[in-house]
């Protein structure tokens, strides 16, 4: 079966609190992207090279040299553009200003990504988006257009929706077709947290949230007849996760906590796991390649907890460079095999 990652494509310059713009720090970008990307060389990590052809990226760039010249870096990248679109516009572009404490500052400009919905409603892509494994990072409106066409989305990573404020809607959706389902969930915390206050209409009490950040690394097994008055600060955040992934039909839901580590909930368990000490470059697409991590784990079976932790290392090791899959999978990786083997 294919598998398709679904989002922008874009390029992202790179500006420096002490350094005026320089052209030479512009990458390839776009969460899609990254995801594929970190997912690709995983499966050539792991001795897996043939089931990269089955990997697709679908999105679309402008016809402007920019366009051009990110189709060349996928390529060089070893990504599959074969359902990548060239259309009339501006390629995507992004730029980042880092602090001296590597904070991000982010300026998006206009640009044919505004119309990745209307790509994927042509015939070609359509029959593709039928019979593919999928993973969304993207608006709303491409969410809907899928979630028409078939019952089942393999993943989907929130943010996307809920930073462009479309969450009440994204909620309608799986409350008027309970039908569908996205079998994994993917997202930080702040947004869970939005999604529970907006399914249960509940705050959520900062203890909470704060008890997550300390939560020791193990798996958690919580009885399901428990009332929330009576429960601990865990099972309350156990109850909290599984009413978002039962909203939603989904199977698991992994919530990323940036340098706490991150949380994986299914069933009546919760797993968590701490992040790598490491020093931070720069967090562009640390959430990509903990959602590639999560992805190429479930599609080969991995124990939850080791995929957890392939997740969460991804994401940590991916700080350690600027731009967001500038990481090369090389002797620095040979302690992943060990991870999950």
């Amino acid at each position: 079966m294919s598998k398709l990652f679904i989002g922008n494509i874009n390029l992202d310059e790179y500006q420096f609190k002490k350094y005026k713009f320089i052209k030479k720090f512009k990458f390839l970008g776009g969460s899609a992207v990254n995801t594929i990307y970190f997912t690709n060389n995983l499966y050539k990590l792991f001795n897996k090279p043939e089931e990269v052809h089955n990997n697709f990226l679908i999105g679309v760039v402008g016809n402007d040299k920019s366009g051009k010249n990110a189709l060349k870096l996928l390529e060089k990248k070893g990504i599959n553009i074969k359902y990548v679109g060239i259309i009339e516009g501006n390629t995507g572009s992004t730029k980042i200003s880092l602090d001296n404490e590597n904070e991000r500052t982010i300026l998006r400009s206009e640009s044919v990504n505004s119309k990745l919905i209307n790509y994927i409603s042509k015939e070609e892509i359509i029959d593709i988006l039928k019979t593919s494994d999928i993973h969304l990072k993207t608006n709303l409106d491409v969410v809907i257009k899928i979630i028409s066409l078939k019952n089942e989305i393999f993943s989907i990573d929130v943010s996307g929706i809920i930073e462009n404020d479309k969450i009440l809607e994204f909620i309608k959706i799986f409350e008027q077709n309970n039908n569908k389902q996205i079998k994994i969930l993917l997202g930080n915390k702040d947004e869970f947290f939005i999604l529970y206050n907006k399914i249960s209409g509940k705050e959520i009490p900062k203890n909470l949230i704060d008890f997550a950040k300390t939560l020791k690394d193990g798996k958690y097994i919580i009885q399901d007849n428990e009332k929330i008055k009576h429960e601990s600060e865990l099972d309350y955040l156990k109850i909290i996760l599984k009413t978002i992934r039962k909203y939603f039909n989904s199977k698991y839901l992994f919530m990323k906590m940036g340098r706490f580590g991150g949380l994986c909930e299914f069933e009546n368990a919760l797993i968590k796991k701490s992040a790598l000490n490491i020093k931070v470059i720069d967090t562009t697409g640390a959430g990509d390649a903990f959602n590639a991590g999560v992805l190429y784990g479930i599609w080969n079976n991995i124990d939850l907890e080791k995929t957890l932790k392939l997740a969460i290392d991804l994401g940590s090791l991916n700080c350690t460079k600027i731009g967001g899959n500038e990481l090369k999978f090389t002797r620095d990786f040979k302690s992943f095999k060990r991870t999950i083997t």
